[in-house]
């Protein structure tokens, strides 16, 4: 897991009018925080900082605790309280005065924050992890000990209760990093730090008992700040940061560095324990997505590329399971519920009892979470069809939560299981029930899905839900490349036209663009099935079971849904039979495509005559009848 996302450039704040702002200035001497931008003031009215000149500066952060509600900590100890005053020169920026006694506001922030001590940029070395070669599974933080610093931050500004005080009240705050000592600062890497999230994490895994003592007592000392059960100094906070470093190292070196930002590694430690048979951290070395939606047009070939990324996931062992989701489909349905089932009662009889029986999540879960128990952990993977065409917020219900994974693949928070399911757990897995109170889905557990958002019965997505997925787009053409050269004769007569069916496919969904439909609505190259398109051998399409296909599939599509506003345009040839889907039918049996707009049908003769090679049959090619 990491805490911070990597940025190309610093966020884009304008200049001098814009948002009020701190940046640090490796070239500043001992003033190198400074305020600048505009922010309203206690009337509401925009003002520059120079307002606050001679005013003292305190750094005041809220943030949600689950359970708590929204929670502010003001860092208000006499270290880390700085008076504002002029930058000098023509400047309408203000600095915060830090002096010789003094940590500056990157590395009292930095301390709040759990962090490593920070540097300047003028002081920091190469970004190095000498810890690395302990193994070859740790993954070293870029913003390692003594190699990054608090570049600049967005906030807010508000009148303390003090006399002569305000509050700067950060709203992001963005690291740099990866300069070399006395190198060129341009070359810094920039870093936006997720402050809530880490924060939630220090206080639930401060009351993990499952960590050592030497641990849990500094990880308590920055939950009880957060809480406000003790006040923010920064020497006891960057001392017990230090701490930490040396005890999650001396106490984990396989999975520490003793270098960079310890929480990683003591994360994945506290949901890891030891007494219980039960790993949501199995260790498995699988750099695939766990969380994937393939989405695109209909036939663009979803669920193909989904049975192959299966078998290259499953290459070496592992399970799978596939569900479909539809209108009816329910949370019961997917996790689990009670149902009646027959069982011998007394004298042999049969008789009906209830019985917590489980979803294809729950089963594949189990599953995995068995195989985590095993010294070679497999991949298991469940598979959603059609993930939109139920309601996928109520389907997944609670287990929603656990969609949101950390950087080790494992559910960030877990759910408390219900009775139900940790007997279920247990029976299946082993240990008892009382291991499977917290519930997460290990890293061993793949959850990937398609959709069609081009469906009529299908159901909103809610932000919430699509952000705890990787969503990987199908474009209309990017499986074509098996129709090629493959070809059908349509018609009869006059009207026998020997064409590629790619082709068709492309004119049509030119005309459908050219009328402002979605691409999400046309005909992806497999809408008619790759049995269907593509022969065994050679480039001939079997005529009578293209037809057939075309009339019930892309016809029926066309008229009922994708083109339904555009009848008697799409199916000019028709005439005044455009309407009626069984004179179109008929029509096409008779004519092929000229029973489409002339700006298909041309296309399609074009393209087809110039493309087709290695022709099996030549077939006539009439004229069209105005």
């Amino acid at each position: 897991m990491t805490y911070f996302e990597e940025v190309q450039q610093l966020p884009d704040y304008p200049e001098a009018d814009g948002d009020f702002r701190f940046s640090y200035n490796g070239n500043s001497g001992g003033g190198n925080s400074f305020l600048a931008g505009k922010y309203k003031d206690k009337d509401g009215q925009l003002t520059k900082p120079v307002t606050l000149e001679g005013k003292q500066g305190v750094f005041k952060y809220a943030f949600k605790i689950p359970r708590v509600g929204e929670t502010t900590v003001i860092l208000n100890s006499d270290d880390v309280v700085y008076e504002i005053k002029r930058r000098g020169g023509d400047s309408t920026s203000m600095k915060l005065e830090v002096g010789t006694e003094k940590p500056t506001p990157s590395k009292a922030l930095t301390a709040f924050f759990m962090l490593p001590e920070g540097c300047g940029v003028r002081a920091s070395a190469n970004l190095t992890c000498r810890g690395q070669a302990r193994t070859s599974d740790l993954t070293c933080s870029v913003l390692a000990k003594g190699n990054y610093w608090l570049q600049s931050m967005r906030l807010d500004c508000e009148e303390a209760s003090q006399p002569n005080t305000v509050y700067l009240i950060p709203l992001d705050l963005v690291f740099s990093g990866g300069v070399e000592k006395d190198g060129d600062a341009s070359s810094a890497r920039y870093f936006r730090l997720d402050s809530d999230r880490r924060i939630r994490d220090i206080i639930a895994i401060a009351k993990k008992e499952v960590l050592p003592k030497s641990i849990l007592e500094p990880l308590g000392l920055f939950a009880d700040i957060y809480v406000g059960k003790r006040q923010f100094k920064y020497e006891d906070a960057e001392r017990a940061a230090g701490t930490l470093m040396l005890e999650t190292v001396r106490c984990y070196p396989a999975l520490y560095s003793g270098i960079d930002d310890p929480l990683p590694a003591l994360t994945a430690i506290a949901l890891d324990r030891s007494d219980s048979p039960i790993k949501f951290q199995t260790g498995l070395g699988i750099s695939d997505t766990r969380n994937i939606v393939i989405f695109g047009a209909p036939g663009t070939g979803k669920s193909k590329l989904l049975d192959q990324k299966k078998d290259t996931l499953l290459g070496d062992g592992g399970e799978f399971e596939r569900v479909t989701f539809h209108p009816d489909y329910s949370y019961a349905h997917f996790v689990g519920t009670y149902k009646p089932v027959p069982t011998e009662g007394a004298e042999g009889r049969e008789t009906i009892t209830y019985k917590y029986v489980a979803g294809p999540f729950m089963r594949v879960l189990a599953a995995a979470l068995r195989s985590g128990t095993t010294e070679n952990p497999k991949p298991h993977l469940l598979l959603i069809e059609e993930i939109n065409r139920a309601s996928p917020s109520a389907v997944f219900g609670d287990v929603f939560q656990l969609l949101d994974r950390n950087g080790y693949n494992v559910s960030e928070y877990p759910i408390h299981a219900s009775a139900d399911v940790r007997n279920y757990l247990a029976e299946t897995v082993g240990g008892q029930p009382s291991d499977y109170k917290e519930l997460r889905i290990p890293d061993n557990m793949f959850i990937w899905g398609s959709m069609n958002s081009a469906d009529q019965g299908v159901f909103p997505m809610d932000t919430a839900f699509k952000r705890r997925w990787n969503f990987v787009y199908i474009g209309i053409n990017d499986s074509e490349a098996d129709l090629v050269g493959k070809h059908v004769t349509l018609g009869h007569g006059d009207s026998a036209h020997t064409v590629q069916w790619n082709e068709l496919r492309k004119s049509i969904n030119d005309f459908l663009a050219d009328k402002g439909i979605n691409e999400d609505k046309q005909l992806g190259p497999f809408f008619l099935g790759r049995e269907v398109a593509v022969p065994a051998e050679g480039n001939q399409i079997d005529r009578e079971v293209f037809i057939a296909a075309f009339k019930q599939k892309v016809l029926m599509y066309l008229f009922e849904d994708a083109a339904r506003q555009h009848r008697k345009a799409l199916f000019e040839g028709c005439g005044p039979s455009a309407n009626r889907y069984s004179d179109i039918c008929r029509d096409f049996d008779r004519v092929g495509i000229d029973v489409f707009h002339r700006q298909i049908s041309g296309r399609v003769l074009k393209t087809s005559n110039s493309r087709q090679e290695n022709r099996d049959e030549a077939a006539p090619l009439g004229s069209r009848q105005e």
